[in-house]
């Protein structure tokens, strides 16, 4: 059986037991007025995630002291979590050119080239971080990465040795020296790392299921069987889904053969342990991603049939009726759920999801209500209700939903897009357009976002702009309908009514009712 491991590239830009400059003044002054007040009060801003107000400070130190290498440093850092990686090479190298002996700044450049897959720049900062500082574990693990995606397996195994030599608790190099020893045939040492692992983090099931997957394949059936038990009970098995494969993937494509290799993976599980409900649940969920939903219905009323008392199984079967749009099914579904589990929040927010659809919109905020009062940190649930709002045309109440979920997470480009339409609604053209190309920063691949920003930038005469984003909103999902509508739109609006109708045939065709009164008219009629 093939292990199809996965690990999770998660990099933070490091801080370094730097000084600032040398000066008799309070640091922690509550209106900053010097390069290191307003550094000081970057470093706070940037320790609580409030990344955009931390490079507003570091550019202020930067400007009274524009010789403050470490706020060039830390502002790139703060623009590399704000995945604007250029940016943050941009304020790297000059942080280099005002001091090339500290080896933390040729550590931050090389992980924003690694993401930017320009991987000799990388590797060369990698090497020289390592000549500056040689018990560097985190540049050891950088050096491993990028050498085991250019192929050099072996080499990258030995670097990944040095940085948990050198920082025994590093999960990120036991994850990945985990993958590499497996994939070179060296199980027993990849089963030695899963069990680092666990040692050092007992809440993420996806360590469980691999080494129970290595141990299935060495024969040690009471081994994994245990270990596969150990994964259902971990706190990370909430939501069904290995947390590494949905992060990891960017493209629809390789989501959809991430999800077909764990599908193959629970059939192995539950061809050797028929009876494990949980596991009948999770694939039945993969299967609904694939939309295999009789196989994913058959799937999870097997898992209720194990157990009538998992609350899981019957969220998870609402879900799969709620795509099939058997809805009031699904809310019986969740209903169960819920008297099994009146603390869920998944299930009010599912069920909310579902009277939404139904176009109950009033009951489904009750439901988000909640639900948030059960887990307030969730920003899904803040966006699925401002969803809700925004429905209703409460615009403001939407706003503040979306913007709870931007404080909680800055990288949400389903709250940044959300709010850009209310805005725009709002005729706030400006903090519409904004908010979608941060989106789109976020999510290159966010084709909606695109055609939003198209309809603003049409609004505000740009039209090669406008049209360059419909364009590419088409080409990352050119099936659906809603692509094409909305450049019709455009079209139609300057008066270019063959390529309008162009447009407004091919939405048609691939399933969309709703369209602009007056194109439908005129197109309809030729």
């Amino acid at each position: 059986m093939k292990l199809t491991v996965l690990f999770f590239v998660s990099y933070f830009l490091f801080y370094c037991s730097c000084s600032i400059p040398k000066k008799e003044e309070k640091l922690n002054a509550p209106e900053p007025k010097t390069a290191a007040q307003f550094y000081y009060r970057g470093n706070k801003f940037f320790d609580s995630f409030n990344y955009e107000k931390a490079i507003a400070d570091y550019s202020q130190a930067i400007e009274l002291n524009p010789n403050f290498a470490l706020a060039y440093n830390y502002r790139g850092s703060a623009k590399h979590s704000l995945k604007d990686f250029k940016g943050a090479i941009a304020d790297s190298d000059k942080a280099i050119q005002l001091d090339s002996t500290n080896s933390h700044f040729f550590k931050n450049r090389g992980f924003s080239y690694a993401e930017l897959t320009e991987y000799d720049p990388a590797l060369k900062d990698f090497n020289k971080c390592l000549d500056i500082n040689k018990y560097d574990g985190l540049c050891y693990y950088g050096r491993g990465l990028i050498l085991y995606r250019i192929g050099k397996k072996e080499e990258a195994e030995k670097n990944l040795d040095s940085a948990v030599r050198e920082k025994s608790d590093y999960i990120n190099a036991y994850r990945l020296r985990a993958k590499i020893r497996f994939e070179l045939g060296n199980k027993t040492g990849a089963l030695e790392d899963y069990t680092r692992l666990i040692d050092l983090n007992k809440s993420i099931y996806s360590d469980y299921y691999y080494r129970a997957d290595i141990k299935l394949t060495q024969g040690d059936k009471a081994g994994a069987l245990q270990d596969y038990r150990l994964a259902s009970e971990s706190s990370s098995a909430n939501y069904y889904v290995d947390p590494f494969f949905e992060h990891f993937f960017a493209g629809k494509k390789e989501k959809e053969q991430a999800n077909l290799k764990q599908i193959k993976f629970y059939d192995e599980i539950l061809k050797n342990f028929p009876k494990m409900y949980k596991q009948f649940t999770e694939r039945a969920v993969l299967k609904m991603k694939q939309n295999d939903l009789e196989g994913a219905l058959k799937d999870v009323n097997s898992s209720i049939a194990l157990n009538p008392d998992y609350p899981e199984g019957y969220i998870a079967r609402g879900r799969i009726k709620t795509k099939m749009k058997n809805y009031k099914e699904a809310i019986l579904d969740f209903n169960e759920a819920i008297r099994i589990n009146p603390k869920s929040d998944y299930a009010y927010n599912n069920r909310g999801i579902t009277k939404s659809r139904m176009g109950n919109k009033e009951d489904a905020i009750l439901d988000y209500d909640v639900a948030i009062k059960l887990n307030p940190k969730n920003e899904s649930l803040y966006v699925n209700r401002a969803n809700a709002f925004s429905d209703l045309k409460k615009y403001k109440e939407a706003i503040d939903d979306y913007s709870q979920a931007i404080s909680i997470n800055h990288l949400n480009e389903n709250a940044f897009n959300g709010r850009g339409i209310c805005y725009q609604y709002l005729k706030d053209l400006d903090k519409a357009l904004k908010d979608y190309s941060r989106a789109i920063e976020i999510d290159p691949n966010f084709d909606l976002a695109y055609s939003n920003r198209g309809n603003i930038k049409i609004s505000k005469g740009d039209l090669d702009g406008a049209f360059q984003d419909y364009n590419s909103a088409i080409k990352i999902n050119p099936d659906d309908p809603i692509n094409y509508s909305q450049r019709a739109n455009a079209y139609f609006k300057l008066k270019k009514y063959e390529e309008a109708c162009t447009d407004f045939q091919i939405s048609k065709m691939r399933g969309n009712t709703e369209f602009n009164a007056d194109l439908q008219k005129y197109c309809s009629t030729r």
